[in-house]
């Protein structure tokens, strides 16, 4: 299976899920291509494929003018079945699926979203190397909502899962279902995140080097005044990582801390734009703090994206001397590769998963945490382009 056909594979399955569990309801609109485009990061191409299979199952009407609504939440089982067998991934939504996938083994992966910069490459090799070892992934999305990643959890118990995956909403309190499974033991892997003092394995990128790498690249060109742009880091395990890597470094090369940190919100920062308010004070603190900085490391991808439009309006700092890294793929609102940054071994991740997971299946001692090695990927520039 090409990764393509993969992305529009899961797209699919998720829109489908949400039909059939009435998320969406019949005659509800759904959100548009570039909607889905901009939420998920994939091509406009993908999105299609995806709504097409719907169309073809009779969930889904497309018109021009009008849009994607749902057609109905019960389409006839011929429609259903002709299409699940040609397209579907997994077993997880057709009967005619689950009839031919049935004795296979299940493992359920719930993550928060996915997206091009982060997630889609390490699902992708998560299925493949599951697949190759003859189970069955049963994928569900959270969409950084800890009902809902309750919810999916407990249908996933349902399908009679044999072990999950998961990437945890952030929150201050952990998710009591999540905490229930490691009590009873059930076989229980974290992608991504840690959850301190509970006994439950933790595969996910070394956070801390990875802003110390920044650090170190920065310190090298010269910059002495380097602040950390930051969500609150309360509850989640990622961020926290990778403020106390901006600490080490800041103390191993006697300079000033700086940090700025935007309260967290109701919506993800996986999308653009933010409320105005964020961007006010982001533009206020550079304001003020414009002639004490020299460079700056932005803790997730997409606020890097928020800090490129704050720039690019504000004239006085526009013309200030930046040098600009983040962590993760390309942020929204700039070109791709423009400045140095961090990328995740998404390959290595999924393979340390699978490998920890079956171990842990097999009722073997397993490592608690094991971090993967983060990587620079250099850029065209090392200081901000009002491009």
């Amino acid at each position: 299976m090409s990764k393509e056909s993969f992305l529009y594979m899961q797209i699919c399955d998720r829109i489908r899920s949400d039909i059939l569990s009435g998320v969406y309801k019949t005659g509800e609109r759904l959100p548009t291509d570039h909607e889905l485009q901009e939420e998920l990061g994939v091509s406009l191409i993908t999105i299609k494929k995806a709504f097409g299979i719907l169309k073809d199952e009779g969930f889904i009407t497309r018109s021009p003018g009008v849009g994607t609504k749902v057609l109905t939440s019960t389409p006839s089982a011929a429609a259903v079945s002709t299409s699940a067998l040609a397209e579907a991934s997994s077993a997880q939504v057709s009967a005619a699926s689950d009839n031919v996938s049935s004795k296979k083994k299940k493992i359920g992966i719930v993550l928060e979203n996915v997206s091009d910069s982060f997630g889609f490459e390490m699902l992708y090799h998560l299925d493949e190397l599951l697949s190759a070892k003859g189970y069955q992934t049963c994928i569900r999305f959270s969409n950084y909502n800890r009902k809902k990643e309750t919810k999916e959890i407990r249908e996933l118990l349902e399908e009679h899962i044999s072990a999950l995956m998961i990437m945890p909403c952030h929150g201050t309190y952990y998710n009591s279902q999540i905490l229930k499974l490691v009590l009873d033991h059930f076989p229980v892997i974290l992608i991504d995140k840690k959850m301190e003092g509970i006994p439950v394995p933790s595969i996910r990128t070394d956070n801390r080097d990875a802003t110390h790498i920044l650090m170190k690249d920065l310190y090298g060109h010269g910059c002495r005044n380097i602040c950390l742009f930051t969500r609150d880091i309360s509850g989640t395990s990622s961020l926290q990582e990778r403020f106390d890597g901006y600490q080490a470094a800041i103390k191993k090369y006697k300079l000033t801390p700086h940090v700025l940190s935007i309260a967290s919100t109701d919506q993800p920062f996986h999308s653009l734009p933010c409320d105005a308010e964020t961007y006010q004070q982001v533009a206020e603190y550079l304001l003020e703090n414009v002639d004490n900085l020299d460079g700056i490391i932005c803790s997730e991808y997409n606020l890097c994206g928020v800090l490129a439009k704050v720039l690019r309006r504000t004239p006085e700092l526009s013309k200030k001397e930046l040098h600009l890294r983040y962590i993760d793929g390309e942020p929204e609102g700039l070109s791709s590769g423009l400045y140095p940054h961090i990328i995740q071994d998404q390959k290595a991740i999924a393979e340390k998963a699978v490998e920890i997971l079956l171990e842990k299946m097999a009722n073997k001692k397993v490592v608690q945490e094991y971090l993967i090695p983060a990587k620079l990927e250099n850029g065209v520039y090392s200081v901000f382009q009002n491009l």
